[in-house]
């Protein structure tokens, strides 16, 4: 049986927040803080922990109601932090990371589905490339309920896609 660790690669991960669905336009961010670990078993994950913290980019253009509020940014109110509860593997394709996620200092616990892009295990080095995806409502966490808002020209959806790419790698 062969176990191995793999710790998260900053440099080659990232995080992302769609403004709609269908439209290809992603709040500018940027990661403050993070970490996180895979656990290997015989070629096979078996655990995943991960945290961050993004600080959303002040080059965002965000109006609500037709006013720039660009001024906000770097306040504690566009930090969007996650940190990892469980991780549940259904089968080899389907899997499941369950975290709290925080947004407007509102936490909620939401559940992503997790897809291993890449599974490469050797004696020298190992590596695990996967692809985190999900939805939130934004009314859960309070964003733009009774006003218009608009982040780099796009109107925000009733959903909000994210989207995250993690590298993990043997030191």
């Amino acid at each position: 049986m062969n176990v191995s660790s793999l710790q998260l690669n900053h440099s080659e991960s990232d995080f992302l927040i769609k403004v709609r669905k269908k439209i290809t336009s992603y709040l500018q961010n940027r990661v403050r803080r993070s970490s996180g670990f895979v656990i290997l078993k015989d070629n096979t994950i078996e655990n995943v922990s991960l945290e961050f913290e993004l600080e959303i980019s002040k080059d965002n253009i965000i109006k609500k109601n037709g006013i720039l509020i660009n001024d906000m940014a770097y306040t504690n109110d566009n930090i969007i932090s996650f940190k990892s509860t469980s991780f549940q593997k259904i089968n080899p394709n389907i899997n499941f990371i369950k975290g709290y996620l925080t947004i407007n200092n509102i936490t909620q616990s939401i559940e992503l589905e997790a897809y291993i892009n890449v599974l490469k295990e050797s004696d020298e080095k190992s590596k695990v490339i996967f692809e985190l995806v999900g939805e939130i409502d934004k009314s859960s966490f309070n964003i733009g309920l009774n006003e218009k808002v608009r982040i780099n020209g796009k109107a925000i959806g009733k959903q909000i896609n994210i989207e995250g790419n993690f590298e993990f790698n043997s030191n």
